[in-house]
């Protein structure tokens, strides 16, 4: 058990973290002045940990109107943070692909011809105007007509440089195999990836959270009942009347209750009417609790004070 929660809090603060990073990394690159950036960073971490938090506040409530206050506000932070982990991992993606183009030999031949042309183009004009302040009209003409076959060229060239494809390497040629397999292009089969990647990171990272943050004293009741009930040797029925230990003999709120007088949450001396008023339940529901403390031997009563036995 304690190797359990040891793992799922390592679990909790790396895919926290990691949605926490995405979010935050998106919005302070999207910024050019340092003060934006640092004030983005904030801004995105603080709804990032209110997230974590209310979560846990909704767990820990039990009211019902707070606890779907909590919840609700919870699950529009999440579903924010899922649609920012998504642009961080297209942004990040669409760059690497981007980058591949442009190393690629296709995008550097066409380049290099653009480069060309582009000083061809420059010189060209300084001879049309050379032509033209020296009064060579025809010879400035045809100067003219070349630097417009020139324009076609760069024309031409541009579209090429934009219709070369990257080379697919990594996940995205998994990417390209699988948009070609369904017949989708490769951005919605990387969306739909990275959506599913998304949840998966803040739903885990939720839910081993709420696990992490599970009260010890939740099973001590029930801990305690079974060590009981297995040192107990069995009696005859007729010979004593018999008490349900198990835990279905408690109701939910009743158990509830239970834990928190074991784990000293109403002081050494509970008090029923101090419950009742505190945890707004009634009287049936407490006064089956201290029964059944009594009955595993973790609850006494003196005189009109029920003592906690340690």
């Amino acid at each position: 058990m304690v190797m359990d929660k040891l793992f799922t809090r390592l679990a909790a603060f790396l895919l926290c973290g990691g949605s926490l990073f995405c979010s935050v990394m998106l919005w302070v690159n999207e910024q050019s002045m340092i003060l934006a950036m640092v004030l983005a960073g904030v801004f995105v971490m603080g709804l990032e940990v209110a997230k974590f938090s209310l979560f846990v506040a909704a767990k820990k409530s039990r009211g019902v109107v707070a606890q779907t206050g909590y919840y609700g506000l919870a699950m529009v932070l999440l579903v924010l943070s899922v649609l920012t982990s998504v642009a961080f991992f297209e942004s990040g993606t669409v760059k690497g692909v981007e980058q591949a183009k442009r190393e690629s030999l296709a995008y550097v031949q066409q380049v290099k011809q653009l480069n060309f042309i582009n000083e061809q183009i420059a010189l060209t004009q300084k001879l049309i105007k050379t032509d033209a302040d020296n009064n060579y009209r025809q010879r400035s003409y045809e100067q003219m007509t070349r630097l417009n076959n020139l324009y076609d060229k760069h024309a031409a060239l541009s579209e090429q440089l934009d219709l070369i494809v990257a080379p697919s390497t990594g996940i995205n040629s998994v990417l390209v195999s699988i948009g070609s397999t369904l017949h989708l292009r490769t951005e919605q089969v990387r969306f739909f990836l990275f959506f599913v990647l998304a949840v998966l990171i803040d739903v885990s990272g939720v839910a081993c959270l709420l696990f992490a943050t599970k009260s010890n004293s939740e099973n001590t009741l029930t801990t305690v009942i079974r060590k009981r009930q297995a040192r107990r040797p069995t009696a005859n029925p007729r010979d004593s009347p018999a008490v349900n230990h198990s835990k279905n003999s408690l109701t939910e709120r009743a158990e509830v209750i239970a834990n928190k007088v074991l784990a000293g949450a109403y002081g050494e001396s509970p008090v029923v009417r101090k419950i009742i008023e505190r945890e707004r339940v009634r009287h049936d529901v407490v006064k089956c609790a201290f029964e059944h403390l009594m009955a595993i031997g973790k609850l006494s009563k003196q005189g009109k004070q029920y003592v906690l036995q340690t």
